[in-house]
């Protein structure tokens, strides 16, 4: 007599395709003896088939198992786009793998499904709350067909499967008005073509409730293949010999599972539109305020001019003003309707690769200053300098402006000067829009500081 040391329970279940995390598994896993989940299909390899009873696989995994390994497992397949076994018969006679697929050309745009006989309860409660709704749903039917292989093995390219159904080797649970099969039961065949214990469940879709299908499937596996599930509750798991409460509680699951596609489907919309909408709003940031870190020239001076004056400050072009033969200036003249005594210059550089130069400082203190006291009769208080430097590497990644230049800011702080970075200009106009500061309290802070502007997210504004 022979014993068996430390015997595996069975049913034994391989998950392919599955994320440890999907909501979906427990209510499955719970219904074998053991388990083991397999995200990426090529990990199946690793597995010794033959210890083995079931494999659920998902997403269209495609999977294909030798008839001498595996001939005994049973499979239940979503979504069963290349899942691959033997059969018994093909149009040649011979035994041969087929591979099925649900892509391309095999669906049809009939409208009309239906199922040719009746089922057990279990399998039942699947098509009618699963299979059902979900094919009412879709705009075309899907139903099988093989794909081609080459050499002994192969196929006629893209046969169909329903000549398996005369030979008891199919048994299709729902089909197209033209007969074809949409999903069913096929039979895996052993080495010489000669049926073997494991059977192919395929359906079309990932489901949202594939624990009822695995408990149809157990059902009925538990009855052709009983020495593979000796560890599992026997007739008393049997939605006809229910009790009331069992009745209740399985009822009530079946309606939270309801619920929850419902719910799946609505945040799915929504989803969609919050999409669309960062999309927008992505595509008018870069027409928009995010030019203040990726532009130079006449398109960073406009993206400036959109910041200031949505800070509050009236803003004029200088450049605007030139005649044909007019030296260049500064770029901006900035006026704040708080202060009106307030006079300032503004002039606004962008470097790709590079930082700030402190020699473009020297013309807001001297030229730029000497030829706005002769236009307006007084000389401006207030000189700044934005800068939009190394704006070809992240702003993130780059450095703090004018950081080994200390001697020459401390002297343009003595001019009233205020160097700027685009980043802290572009922070301050989007907590205004946000409304985490106000305009007026950023032009408070602006004004108060001189050097190099120091923002951060808790700057205290005093008033002056």
């Amino acid at each position: 007599m022979n014993y068996i040391v430390d015997a595996p329970p069975h049913p034994q279940a391989i998950f392919v395709g599955w994320d440890e995390t999907d909501a979906r598994l427990p209510a499955m896993t719970a219904q074998v003896a053991d388990h083991l989940i397999l995200p990426d299909v090529d990990l199946l390899a690793e597995e010794r088939l033959q210890d083995w009873d079931i494999l659920v696989i998902r997403d269209g995994h495609p999977i294909s198992i030798r008839e001498a390994t595996a001939a005994h497992l049973h499979v239940l397949a979503f979504n069963a786009v290349g899942t691959g076994f033997v059969t018994r018969r093909t149009p040649d006679a011979l035994p041969r793998r087929i591979q099925l697929t649900y892509d391309g050309e095999v669906k049809s745009p009939t409208m009309t499904h239906h199922s040719p006989k009746s089922w057990s309860p279990q399998l039942a409660q699947a098509i009618a709350t699963d299979l059902e709704p979900w094919l009412r749903a879709q705009p075309i039917k899907p139903s099988l067909r093989s794909t081609a292989y080459q050499g002994s093995l192969g196929t006629q390219p893209g046969f169909r499967v329903e000549h398996l159904i005369a030979d008891a080797d199919a048994t299709p649970w729902m089909l197209d008005a033209d007969d074809h099969i949409i999903a069913g039961q096929f039979f895996n065949a052993k080495v010489g073509g000669a049926r073997g214990e494991g059977e192919w469940w395929c359906l079309p879709h990932d489901s949202e409730q594939p624990h009822l299908w695995l408990t149809a499937a157990i059902a009925a596996w538990r009855v052709s293949t009983p020495d593979r599930f000796v560890d599992l509750p026997n007739w008393y798991d049997d939605p006809e010999w229910e009790t009331t409460a069992e009745r209740a509680a399985r009822s009530a699951l079946s309606s939270l599972a309801a619920d929850r596609a419902r719910a799946l489907e609505e945040f799915a919309i929504q989803e969609d539109r919050l999409t669309t909408t960062l999309r927008e709003a992505t595509a008018a940031a870069a027409d928009g305020h995010r030019r203040l870190l990726t532009s130079q020239g006449p398109e960073l001076v406009a993206a400036v001019i959109e910041a200031l004056t949505a800070l509050g400050y009236e803003v004029t072009d200088a450049d605007a003003r030139l005649q044909a033969g007019d030296r260049k200036l500064e770029d901006l003249n900035l006026s704040d309707p708080d202060a009106p005594s307030w006079l300032n210059i503004t002039e606004i550089k962008g470097y790709g690769n590079r930082s700030g130069k402190t020699s473009d400082l020297i013309p807001l203190t001297g030229r730029y200053s000497t030829a706005y006291r002769a236009r307006t009769g007084h000389a401006p208080n207030s000189r700044w300098y934005i800068i939009n430097q190394k704006f070809e590497t992240a702003p993130s990644s780059r450095p703090t402006i004018f950081a080994g230049a200390a001697d020459d800011i401390a002297e343009f702080a003595l001019e009233n000067g205020l160097a700027i970075d685009t980043r802290d200009l572009f922070k301050l106009v989007t907590d205004v829009e946000a409304g985490t500061r106000t305009a007026a309290d950023v032009r408070k802070l602006l004004k108060s500081q001189t050097g190099v502007l120091q923002l951060t997210a808790t700057t205290d504004v005093d008033a002056e």
